[in-house]
């Protein structure tokens, strides 16, 4: 999409801006599983910031509780809007030539009049997580209106 980071996009019920993409400040594990057990996750929204903004990302991460995505300010007429965040892998693994092409959909809301949105993966060393090279796509759609897009490099470490 052609939008830069400092656009504001205005919707019918909603405003954004501020979009981000890299590493995310880190939290220990008890304050993650808080907010997963919890049904929402408006505290790790509310938390979490980019320290770090970057298109390329090694794996595995750094630091103890490292993890990486973007988030984003907004602005609503009402709450729980939806977000739907569409993360497509590359065509080809590693170069070679196994097609994935896979689309993975992950359902989101905006939630009060005001605040901020996250999304974020958390893949470290002892996650045993081997992550797929190359070029992903990850794409925000607030209302079922595309705003942003990010193409990601992502390789592994190991």
């Amino acid at each position: 999409m052609g939008t830069t980071d400092t656009d504001r996009i205005k919707g019918t019920r909603y405003e954004a801006w501020d979009f981000k993409f890299g590493l995310i400040d880190s939290e220990d594990p008890l304050w993650e599983e808080n907010a997963l057990q919890n049904g929402t996750l408006d505290n790790r929204e509310l938390s979490s910031r980019i320290t770090k903004e970057q298109i390329e990302i090694t794996f595995p991460l750094p630091g103890e509780f490292a993890r990486c995505g973007f988030t984003f300010e907004y602005r609503t007429a009402e709450p729980d809007i939806s977000v739907n965040i569409e993360i497509i892998l590359p065509d080809q693994y590693d170069g070679g030539s196994s097609p994935l092409n896979e689309t993975w959909f992950c359902p989101g809301k905006l939630r009060g009049s005001r605040g901020r949105f996250a999304f974020f993966e958390t893949k470290t060393d002892t996650d045993g997580f081997i992550i797929v090279p190359g070029i992903w796509k990850y794409r925000v759609s607030i209302d079922g209106v595309l705003v942003k897009e990010w193409l990601i490099t992502l390789t592994n470490n190991k």
